[in-house]
């Protein structure tokens, strides 16, 4: 499976769950290895949920407003590019893509639950 992989300085004091990753703050549910460390940030495609609108009651806690970049048409599944803060990458089913009415250019909400990020050393 193809992991998206940003690479970020953490650069807190305490023990937190937030990372800077681009423009934007990416919640996770592990701890790299120590404070200052430079850590690399995983996001499968597969994990990544597309709202048409801001989600109002989900558990996940990473949601970022997005903007549409590019899109491929892989079959029955749409690899969709997002710029939200940072580029990210979503799978959609066709059918899920044509109900959100994806387009290039269009605006979606995605959304990452913390456990599903994994947070490497870099």
């Amino acid at each position: 499976t193809a992991y998206e992989i940003y690479q970020c300085d953490w650069s807190s004091d305490v023990c937190t769950s937030d990372l800077e990753v681009g423009d934007a703050i990416v919640r996770t549910s592990g701890l790299p290895p120590m404070a200052g460390a430079l850590v690399d940030v995983c996001i499968r495609a597969e994990d990544v949920t597309l709202f048409g609108e801001e989600p109002s009651s989900v558990s996940a806690q990473n949601r970022w407003p997005a903007r549409v970049t590019h899109m491929v048409d892989m079959g029955g599944t749409w690899r969709v590019t997002l710029e939200c803060g940072f580029r990210l990458s979503a799978l959609v089913t066709r059918s899920a893509g044509q109900r959100l009415a994806l387009r290039e250019g269009g605006e979606v909400w995605a959304v990452v639950k913390a456990t599903a990020i994994t947070v490497l050393p870099a």
